[in-house]
């Protein structure tokens, strides 16, 4: 049994479909186990958790990890990220699991990354290490997945950007559940941390190009400044908190390179090229026509 935490997650609900493709049994830990018994494959054990309260988790845990061997862990963004990794670690270390995922950011190994979000994915990665179960850490940039949520901006021509032509790998949220599920079924990976981007390094200039060419119309990437980003973001329904964690990973792109090179992470572990943009874009075209 295979247990995926935050199973209705961008990345977790690929590798439930992932792990289910290959015969696997997986246990789903959700917020909304109304949602994931409609939306997971059928098959799938749901149990609805408390995703953000490390003492609620405490409690549900135990009974949700009775025979699991391995774990993929997607903590939502939160202040709480490291708290509730501890208290995996914790519960998969006493049921006896062997093997551990963790999502991270791309290259956050310590504290050295400026962004508190990779402050909190490294604290979290220390204590599931501190756990004493085997993690191997998948380190992952910008979801192609995220330009879903400017679908309404691309169909009307325009693509919001504020990284000022800085570049990053995205990497298609499938290619990282295919990845998910190879560290957590393969031996070999205990212990390592893989970078998994896409197959090259664009701004989002250049995403605004692919669409174009894809969709055979005009997209424009209109460049806005960080305050007028916020202020859409929040009145769309992002949570402060997380958007302001956001444009400090952004401020960051924009002063380095950290999310700019690719690496062939995703070819080693699946056997085959990441997906590319292009692929992406014509692969979700209803959603930006």
């Amino acid at each position: 049994m295979i247990l995926v935490y935050n199973a209705n997650g961008t990345t977790g609900s690929g590798v439930v479909g992932a792990l289910v493709a290959q015969g696997h049994a997986v246990r789903a830990v959700v917020r909304d186990a109304e949602r994931a018994r409609t939306t997971l494959p059928p098959g799938v054990e749901v149990i609805a958790a408390p995703l953000l309260d490390p003492a609620g988790l405490e409690r549900v845990l135990p009974p949700a990890l009775a025979g699991v061997h391995a774990m993929y862990v997607a903590t939502p963004a939160c202040p709480e990220l490291p708290a509730i990794e501890r208290a995996l670690g914790r519960a998969a270390a006493a049921a006896g699991v062997a093997r551990i995922a963790k999502l991270g950011g791309i290259r956050v190994e310590d504290e050295s990354i400026p962004p508190l979000m990779g402050k909190l994915h490294a604290r979290g990665w220390a204590a599931l290490r501190d756990s004493g179960v085997p993690v191997v850490h998948l380190r992952a940039g910008f979801y192609m997945q995220n330009l879903l949520m400017a679908a309404g901006a691309i169909r009307s021509g325009v693509l919001p950007a504020t990284t000022r032509g800085a570049k990053m790998a995205f990497v298609d949220a499938r290619d990282l559940a295919r990845c998910a599920a190879a560290v957590l079924t393969e031996d070999g990976h205990d212990g390592k941390s893989y970078d998994l981007t896409g197959p090259v390094g664009l701004s989002f200039h250049d995403v605004a190009a692919i669409l174009g060419e894809v969709l055979h119309r005009e997209v424009a990437c209109l460049d806005v400044d960080d305050a007028a980003f916020r202020a859409g973001a929040i009145e769309g329904g992002a949570p402060a908190w997380v958007v302001d964690r956001l444009l400090e990973l952004y401020d960051h792109v924009r002063t380095t390179d950290f999310a700019a090179a690719p690496t062939d992470a995703v070819q080693r572990l699946t056997g085959r090229a990441p997906i590319d943009l292009a692929r992406f874009v014509l692969e979700h075209r209803a959603a930006f026509d």
